[in-house]
């Protein structure tokens, strides 16, 4: 069952001051034992089958950043189509040969021609980066809005305020502000 709107309230005012009595575990991380399975593995598999660009993608976002499972999923795949980029740019300017090597079957076609012709190549790269600028926003979001999977449901479960110095909260300001402006009036 929900708390009434009142302990929410004081619970939120409390934990801002740095009073966690009231805290709810798994939501308060002041309140919530700490997990002792090693993370480090986990990175270490994550990135495993990345190229550069995928790997330095991956540590720029998880430097300091506390990514839930769902944030770690999109991020994964945005770093592998971050490799898939390279590879299509490499290919369009033409550096990358090895991706476009052929070999002939017999060696008495040694000295035959081949013509190679690859295309819509320009058109994947462009649906790659829509698709890796969609995932990036999502990720961004999601860490901005607070928003966690709720335990035991499948839906997800707000914080009990914004972040301070967030959009969110400079936003809530300025609405209590004209709020008590207009009551004052």
């Amino acid at each position: 069952m929900a708390d009434e709107p009142a302990l929410r309230q004081r619970r939120y005012r409390l934990h801002k001051r740095g009073d966690h009595s009231l805290c709810v575990v798994d939501r308060c991380p002041e309140v919530t034992p700490p997990v002792t399975r090693n993370t480090t593995s986990d990175q270490g598999e994550r990135t495993s089958g990345l190229a550069a660009a995928g790997r330095n993608l991956w540590s720029l976002m998880t430097a300091g950043a506390m990514l839930g499972p769902m944030q770690k999923v999109l991020l994964l795949e945005a770093c592998r189509i971050v490799d898939r980029l390279e590879k299509l740019d490499a290919q369009l300017r033409g550096v990358d040969r090895e991706f476009l090597t052929l070999e002939p079957l017999d060696e008495d076609d040694v000295d035959r021609t081949y013509v190679l012709i690859v295309d819509k190549a320009l058109s994947e790269s462009r649906q790659q980066a829509a698709t890796l600028k969609g995932l990036l926003a999502e990720i961004r979001q999601a860490g901005r809005t607070g928003v966690r999977p709720a335990s035991g449901t499948g839906a997800p479960a707000r914080e009990d305020g914004p972040k301070e110095g967030s959009l969110a909260d400079l936003t809530a300001r300025i609405r209590e502000r004209a709020r008590t402006s207009q009551t004052a009036d």
